[in-house]
This record gives C-alpha cells, sequence and structure tokens, in this order.
C-alpha cells in the first residue's frame, strides 16, 4: 500500500501579503501575545516592575552623566523628564523590534509541526510591549507630576500614538524575524543597532541641538518623527516637519510592504531552515 503524503503550503498569488490569512488566524494570534504576556509577568521574578525599573534607571544615568556632568541643554525642561519622554516610546519600539526579530526562532517547535501562517508570530511579538508601553505611560505622568510638568490636553492621545510606534517598529521586524532564520548571527546585529539609534535619535537631547544645515539628513531617521511626535503630544510643542513625515511614512510603507512579501516568499523554507 502507498502511502500517501500530503502537503500544506500557503496560497501562492501574486503580491500577496498573507493579510487574508492572518485575519484568519486572528484568535491564534491574540493566543499567542497572550502567552508571551503571561510568560512575561508570572513567570519572572520582578514581573511587571522590570517595566518600572529599566526605564527609570536609564533616566537617572542619563541625568547623571549628560544631564548633571555634561550639562546638555533641556530646552527649558527638567532634563530627567526630556530622556524620560524619548525614552518611553523609544523602549516600546526597540522591544517591539527585539521580539519580533526572535519570535519565529524562539517558537521552532510551532514552526517545524503545524501550518499556519508565520507572520502571525511577528505580529502577535507586537501584543506584550504595547501592555509594557502603557505601564511606562503611568510612570512618565507620575515623573511629570514629581516635577512640576503640566502636560498638553492631547496627552489623552498618547495610548494610541503606541500604534504609531508599533507600526514602526513592524516592518523591521518583518526583515529581522525573516533574516534571523537563515542568518542566525542577525540576532547579535541588532541590539547593536538599536544602541546606535539611541544615540542617533533625539532622545537623550533635544533636537535643537541639531545644526539647522543637517536637520535635513538628520531627519531621514524615521525614529525622529517618532520621538518628536511623541513630544509634540505630551507638551504640546516640539519641531515636528514635513521632512521628518515624509521621511517615517515612506520608511514604515517600504518596510512593511517588503518585509510581508519577503517573509511570505521564505516561509516555505523555514521548517527545514529553522
Amino acid at each position: 500500500m502507498t502511502d500517501i503524503v500530503r502537503r500544506i503550503v500557503p496560497q501562492s498569488r501574486w503580491l500577496d501579503f498573507g493579510l487574508q490569512e492572518l485575519w484568519r488566524h486572528r484568535e491564534l494570534l491574540f493566543w499567542l501575545g497572550w502567552r508571551d504576556l503571561r510568560v512575561r509577568y508570572q513567570q519572572t521574578v520582578a514581573g511587571a516592575l522590570w517595566v518600572v525599573v529599566q526605564p527609570l534607571a536609564m533616566m537617572a544615568v542619563f541625568s547623571f552623566t549628560l544631564g548633571f556632568l555634561a550639562r546638555v541643554a533641556s530646552n527649558d525642561l527638567p532634563y530627567a523628564v526630556l530622556v524620560l519622554s524619548g525614552l518611553v516610546p523609544w523602549t516600546l519600539f526597540s522591544s517591539i523590534l527585539s521580539s519580533a526579530s526572535s519570535s519565529l526562532v524562539s517558537n521552532a517547535s510551532l514552526v517545524t509541526k503545524v501550518y499556519f501562517p508565520r507572520n502571525v508570530l511577528v505580529f502577535s511579538a507586537l501584543l506584550a510591549p504595547l501592555v509594557d508601553f502603557a505601564v511606562s505611560l503611568v510612570i512618565l505622568l507620575v515623573i511629570l507630576a514629581i516635577f512640576g510638568v503640566v502636560p498638553a490636553w492631547t496627552v489623552v492621545l498618547l495610548p494610541f500614538f503606541g500604534i504609531l510606534v508599533a507600526v514602526t517598529a513592524l516592518g523591521p521586524g518583518l526583515w529581522f524575524a525573516t533574516l534571523n532564520v537563515r542568518y542566525r548571527d542577525v540576532r547579535f546585529m541588532i541590539p547593536f543597532l538599536l544602541q546606535v539609534g539611541l544615540f542617533a535619535s533625539p532622545i537623550v537631547y533635544p533636537i535643537d541641538l541639531v545644526p539647522p544645515q543637517y536637520l535635513t539628513i538628520y531627519s531621514l531617521n524615521p525614529a525622529v518623527f517618532m520621538i518628536q511626535e511623541f513630544r509634540h503630544l505630551l507638551f504640546g510643542s516640539g519641531l515636528v516637519t514635513t521632512a521628518m513625515f515624509v521621511s517615517w511614512l515612506a520608511f514604515t510603507t517600504v518596510t512593511i510592504v517588503s518585509g510581508l512579501l519577503y517573509l511570505r516568499a521564505e516561509e516555505k523554507f523555514f521548517a527545514d531552515m529553522i
């Protein structure tokens, strides 16, 4: 008797982003996100405390080294407030990028045993960092109250701003997740890139320190719009130019579209390579 082997593969279509399959597997997406959230908060020693300690510790270090010792300007804001207002969105971005980049490799047992659209794993990596972001917003508001800084009314939009940051990180997350399956040294590259991005973005210094003749080139960094828009919503002021928005929009659109296509093209090889 001849054995029958049935091979389940994704539908092959021109410019197939896999979004229809993603929607059909939305329950799996939220279940995986809920699993990651439970692991982060239930099966750790520090739990939610780590979400509080990490930005506050970095704020304290930068406040002492750059604010107190180097006397970096802070645009009439307490330097600690300036730094924390940059660290909160940047931490969300870096957390999503790191989690998404490792999502396929860390779920190798699922990838090799059963078929489902692999982009589900990448999208599910967005959920837990967004919850961390909500906790960080509460801490930020407490710090503002301690320093006597009154936020603008647009602060109510900050919870929705987390979606913008998540969308920004999704594109490179898709690329690095796919590349990480084939090239395992990608995981060593990501922390380095995030460290460079921390200082290449207006997080620990105000954007006013950038010389005007270099501002357009500087604005090519999509994180510049992300940080400046966050501060604009928080304080009601802050430089946000058209160049910043166009750079962010182009980067986000290109990386998400190309990342979805690249992951879709490569996912049939994941079970063999992972």
